[in-house]
């Protein structure tokens, strides 16, 4: 008799166990079906990876609480008592969490509303950097030096998102500075010339250039040309080179702070005839700043 029960034991036990593996390959071809299924329907319609990886990853959670409770059912444990549980559970920690929820929902509707793409470059709430993903709760952005950065979704969406990736082209803007003997009108050519024959600058016709103000030790001109968004930095580095380069040709000079002193000679003659001499120091020694 207790052979009989020791074999129904061990029956059970491995139907249980075989239950378990059945649904967890079950649940892993589901996965990996709904996974493909999702990938060739963001193809049709087009939309963005951030979207896809939303939705596959919020499928993966739900599909793995459906798994535990029917592993659970399936051990002979009454689920029926435990899902009232969780549901009251739930709720309590529904409000110890409510900023992950919020964060959950502002997910759900960064990756909803297309505000970027994925690889986008972007600044949030002072932090700029390329979309590496939007995840259930944070988005991670990947700065410029190779620095991962983690903001949360709630975060994202109640702050200004600058995205500098939405346009093929952005607008630089120069700004360079010529003595006042020089002449502003030959300034003004030469970099009109730079601009017109740049392969950098991407539309010849609309570019501007003017006196944006006077300074202490100069004029200032502003340049305004239009390059590859994915160029921004290389340009501004380069064109600034090739400015320097033709106002140097040119005797066009870029004016900055400097100090010239006069009048040594006769101070130091001072210093020779005595002390009390010395300590006057000549009128002529004039200090002026360019």
């Amino acid at each position: 008799m207790e052979s009989l029960v020791t074999q129904v034991t061990f029956f059970e036990v491995g139907k249980s166990l075989g239950s378990l593996l059945i649904l967890g390959l079950c649940a892993w071809l589901v996965l990996r079906w709904m996974a493909s299924r999702v990938e060739v329907l963001s193809e049709r319609l087009r939309l963005e990876p951030l979207v896809t990886e939303f939705a596959i990853t919020t499928a993966k959670v739900i599909l793995y609480i459906v798994v535990i409770v029917s592993a659970l059912s399936s051990l002979g444990i009454q689920t029926h008592s435990l899902v009232a549980a969780i549901g009251a559970a739930s709720l309590a920690v529904g409000l110890a969490l409510q900023n992950s929820l919020s964060n959950l929902a502002a997910g759900i509707l960064l990756a909803g509303n297309k505000v970027f793409k994925k690889l986008d470059y972007v600044e949030i709430n002072g932090v700029a950097g390329k979309v590496e993903s939007v995840g259930l709760l944070t988005t991670t952005l990947r700065t410029i030096d190779n620095k991962t950065v983690t903001i949360p979704n709630n975060s994202c969406l109640s702050n200004n998102i600058i995205n500098f990736s939405n346009f093929p082209t952005r607008r630089l803007d120069l700004r360079v500075s010529i003595a006042y003997e020089d002449d502003i009108v030959e300034a003004k050519r030469l970099l009109s010339d730079l601009f017109v024959s740049s392969p950098l600058v991407i539309d010849k016709t609309d570019f501007l250039v003017g006196v944006e103000s006077f300074g202490e030790y100069g004029v200032n001109i502003l340049a305004r040309v239009w390059v590859p968004t994915e160029s921004v930095l290389a340009a501004q580095m380069e064109l600034l080179e090739e400015i320097k380069a033709i106002f140097d040709v040119s005797k066009i000079t870029i004016p900055y702070p400097r100090v010239d002193i006069s009048g040594f000679a006769e101070y130091s003659l001072a210093l020779a005839r005595g002390q009390a001499e010395a300590m006057r120091v000549p009128e002529n020694i004039i200090t002026s700043k360019e």
